[in-house]
């Protein structure tokens, strides 16, 4: 009998496709069919379960909980944890958990544990396009993104904080038929949302993995292509520092499942001053490392007399159009020139820098020129 104490509104909520999408993600496959409505699910080492193909049947809502209740039992848990994973079936879920006293913190400490949740998000995004040490100014086009990422219920265990993605669309739903866990592959075509929770526990596991090798200089530097920055670890920083330690872990949507079901990834306090020194280190290597950027030349302008003039270029940051400006020697600047009279493109290497004035392109020169894609109305 199950113990269940949800309203019956609660528990009609939770459609068969979800039933039937958590079991085999959970390793069930349907073997036959019961009746008119229901269908037969099988597991190796798992007693077989019924998932009602319709949520018309008059008591469907007390079936649902009776199978919550059955699985909760197979597998060992309570029944809270599998009606849980049942309304975020849809969504992948990233949760951050803490060594705590009791299931609550001190007001400061959670909010720096929420914040950095999302700074951690915003490095993973960033790193999708461009992977680079470490980032500055806004999150830019992935803004929107960042803004759909939702708060969960706190959860037990200590201190357990979720984020939920928006709804990640099934690509494939007839191998979900069949059993069948799809593996998706890293590539642009993936929705966004399972590219950022994919790059953020490479990410994180990288990040890790360089902690483990701390005795090796190079080991954060290789590791900015599997999305590590100052940013990521200036966040895992903040998260951590008021607790013993962080876990945070991910798990993927039902609607898209992926091998491996559960990935996690733990630091310590221990690993805080490595992750500290790693993110000054990062963030040192940007400011003394080239950006090449490719645009319009906007605006020219050199006194009278002076050799070195200063120009404006209209280019792409981060997915958005932005004016960098940037003084160049006699020679580029007659590139420059030329390249703002016939419309082309040209592209600038230097170290971008954000000021209250805006971007500054120093040290910059002249690496390349070509014909525009698009000509001025």
């Amino acid at each position: 009998m199950s113990t269940f104490r949800f309203e019956k509104d609660e528990l009609s909520a939770i459609s068969p496709d979800i039933l039937k999408m958590y079991a085999v993600a959970a390793g069930w496959k349907k073997v036959g069919e019961y009746g008119k409505h229901c269908d037969i699910y099988d597991a190796d080492g798992k007693p077989e379960i019924m998932i009602p193909r319709t949520d018309q049947l008059i008591d469907y809502a007390r079936g649902v909980a009776e199978l919550i209740s059955f699985i909760a039992r197979s597998a060992g848990t309570d029944e809270m944890s599998i009606y849980r994973d049942l309304t975020y079936a849809r969504c992948d879920v990233i949760r951050s958990r803490v060594k705590s006293e009791g299931d609550s913190a001190p007001i400061n400490d959670t909010i720096d544990l929420m914040s950095g949740s999302k700074s951690l998000l915003g490095a993973a995004l960033r790193s999708l396009d461009n992977p680079k040490p470490a980032y500055q100014g806004r999150i830019g086009k992935y803004a929107d993104v960042l803004n759909k990422i939702r708060f969960g219920q706190t959860e037990k265990g200590s201190l357990v904080i979720p984020l939920l993605t928006p709804p990640i669309e099934p690509l494939e739903p007839p191998s979900q038929e069949q059993g069948e866990l799809i593996e998706i592959p890293k590539d642009p075509k993936a929705p966004i949302e399972r590219r950022m929770t994919r790059r953020l526990i490479e990410a994180l596991g990288a990040a890790r993995d360089a902690v483990d090798q701390k005795e090796d200089d190079g080991a954060f530097e290789r590791a900015v292509e599997k999305g590590v920055s100052s940013n990521l670890c200036e966040a895992i920083v903040k998260m951590a520092a008021p607790f013993p330690s962080l876990n945070i872990a991910v798990t993927w949507a039902k609607t898209l499942p992926i091998k491996p079901a559960l990935s996690e990834v733990r630091f310590v306090k221990e690993d805080l001053g490595i992750l500290e020194e790693a993110a000054a280190e990062l963030k040192e290597q940007k400011e003394t490392s080239d950006e090449t950027l490719t645009g319009i030349v906007e605006r020219l302008h050199r006194p009278e007399k002076k050799k070195r003039g200063t120009i404006t270029l209209r280019t792409t940051l981060e997915g958005q159009r932005r004016l960098v400006g940037a003084v160049l020697e006699e020679g580029d600047y007659g590139k420059a020139i030329q390249a703002h009279d016939k419309k082309r493109l040209i592209t600038l290497s230097g170290i971008l820098e954000q000021t209250d004035g805006g971007r500054k392109l120093l040290n910059a020169r002249v690496v390349g020129e070509q014909e525009a894609l698009f000509r001025e109305k």
